[in-house]
């Protein structure tokens, strides 16, 4: 609902993650959870293109569904 908001900027909204994450006892930084979600989308593209590839082995990631 936060997030539907136009008035908030992408960082703004990596920080509001940032204290939710504090709040249940993880110290990281809005910046570490942008860069960490960045990483997962990147695995997931990779894992999806060589999954569409003919003949190549299925790989499987504990996020992929």
């Amino acid at each position: 609902k936060k997030f539907n908001s136009g008035k908030n900027t992408v960082k703004h909204c990596w920080e509001n993650v940032s204290k939710e994450m504090k709040k249940m006892g993880h110290d990281i930084s809005g910046k570490k959870c942008c860069i960490k979600f960045q990483a997962m989308k990147r695995t997931y593209k990779v894992i999806k293109d060589h999954n569409q590839q003919s003949g190549n082995n299925t790989r499987k990631w504990e996020y992929f569904e």
